[in-house]
Order: C-alpha cells, then structure tokens, then sequence
C-alpha cells in the first residue's frame, strides 16, 4: 500500500497523501516557476464532482471528511495542463 500518489508532468510535480485518505488530504505542488492556480475537482465513480475547489500557491489541505468510503478521481487543473489521479477515502470509525 502506497502512503501517497506521486505523480510528474511537464513541468510539475504533484504529490497527494495520504493513501488512503484519512479525513484530510494534502496536495503539494512543486516544480513550477510561478505560484500555482488552478482548481482541484474531486468525482465519484459516478463521474459527478463531489467537491470542487480554487488553490493558490504550492500547498493546499482539504477536509474530505463528508464524503463516503470510496474511490475517486482527483482533478487539479489550471490554464495549462490537467493532472488526475485517484483517491481511496477510508473514514477513521
């Protein structure tokens, strides 16, 4: 089991933990020459955006503690490129 999805882009590095997601997720960006922007969408298997949310600058943390045991798709987006991965959520009961 992965503690975190890695993943290298042109110009980025994306890095989103933990794995599985435990309440909060952390994303860290690096790699890029300017702050970033952009937006991060996260959809159910059913391809419905479930949380979709603007981020500045090269860390963001989001509480996904609403949403249900599962996999999702997590999209991040700005005005160049668009980077997914997917994100199992485990609630702590």
């Amino acid at each position: 089991m992965n503690d975190a999805d890695s993943f290298t882009t042109g110009y980025a590095y994306m890095h989103a933990y933990p794995s599985p997601v435990l309440g909060q997720l952390n994303l860290n960006i690096s790699g890029v020459s300017e702050p970033f922007s952009g937006v991060v969408k996260i959809f159910n298997i059913f391809g419905e955006v479930v949380l979709s949310l603007d981020i500045e600058g090269s860390y963001s943390e989001f509480d996904l503690s609403d949403l249900l045991d599962d996999a999702y798709l997590l999209v991040i987006e700005n005005n160049l490129k668009r980077y997914q991965s997917t994100i199992i959520i485990k609630q702590i009961k």
